[in-house]
Parts: C-alpha cells; structure tokens; sequence
C-alpha cells in the first residue's frame, strides 16, 4: 500500500516517484536497487457514437432512415 495503490477496478495510482527495494536472486543473494517507477496515464474511452436525424416510415414512404454521427471504426463500443 505505500507503493502503489489500486482500486476495485484495477486503477493504479503511484504514490511516489522512486522506490528503494531489494533484489532476491534464485540463489538467495540479495542487492539494494532503486528505480523511477513511471505510472502511465489511463487513456480514455473513446466516446459513444449518437444517433442524429430519424425519419420513421409512413403509410406514403415506406422506407425509413437515422445517421450515426461520432462513429469511428477503429474504435471498439
């Protein structure tokens, strides 16, 4: 916990910048080591597309129509 912190959905927040830690090799030697541990920013979700214009089919046009505006197809929804 004095490390890092991660929330119920796995958000992991540093709580500081460098940490001093203890290295174990397989055969029981240890060394002190530091590092900078860098906490990269979560991206964000892209957003949903929405529905724009909708025409609803009539008695007199029977076909109908709706636009999507904000769909990107590289993006998984």
């Amino acid at each position: 916990p004095g490390v890092v912190s991660i929330s119920a959905t796995g958000l992991v927040t540093a709580n500081a910048n460098t940490y001093t830690f203890t290295v174990t090799n397989v055969s029981g030697c240890t060394s002190p080591s530091s590092a900078n541990i860098v906490v990269n920013a979560q991206p964000s979700a892209p957003s949903a597309p929405t529905v724009g214009s909708i025409i609803q089919p009539t008695c007199t046009t029977a076909t109908g129509s709706f636009q999507i505006t904000g769909y990107n197809a590289a993006n998984t929804y």
